[in-house]
């Protein structure tokens, strides 16, 4: 085999391969360790590598991906390739117009990414102050405060935000 690893590495975001193999990664990077048996997430994903604090295994893509599905190397990297459409030739060397539209698809996926990243962002800020909102108006009950009352005004308002950034987030990871 005669592929760059190191653009395949470049090229997968762990977690985003981890959900794709259809693991739940929470917010903070953790999921339950796809390599023993547990109920409380002890697997630390990152973008490039991952680790588990439970039974120490860990790693960059090619390594979950070889150990999850029992691979060999070659056959992981390959995996990897088809799954997320690289387009890297695996049995020759890579052009130099094949390497320039790796580049720019490897930059396209992060913008993407990063573009996801913000819009959660913006969905969970838009939570927090739906939440916040909300809380205002329950907490005062009947005893209508002009700090409830003025929560009242900007709910509505708040509940469109919430609604529109759910949308966007469900979009971009469709």
């Amino acid at each position: 085999m005669q592929i760059d690893t190191n653009a395949i590495r470049r090229a997968i975001d762990l977690r985003e391969a981890a959900r794709f193999y259809g693991f739940d990664v929470n917010r903070a990077g953790f999921c339950c360790c796809p390599f023993h048996d547990e109920k409380t997430a002890s697997c630390h994903i990152w973008p490039d590598h991952f680790y588990c604090f439970g039974c120490g295994a860990g790693g960059d893509a090619i390594a979950f991906v070889k150990r999850l599905f029992d691979l060999s190397f070659p056959a992981a990297v390959a995996k990897l390739n088809n799954d997320f459409q690289l387009g890297l030739p695996i049995d020759r060397p890579q052009t130099a117009r094949e390497a320039l539209a790796a580049q720019r698809a490897e930059r396209e996926r992060k913008r993407q990414q990063e573009r996801r990243e913000e819009a959660q962002r913006t969905y969970f800020n838009a939570l927090d102050e739906y939440t916040r909102l909300d809380k205002l108006i329950i907490d005062a009950g009947d005893n209508l405060t002009d700090e409830a009352a003025e929560a009242m005004k900007r709910l509505p308002a708040a509940s469109y935000r919430l609604t529109a950034a759910e949308m966007e987030v469900r979009q971009l990871d469709g």
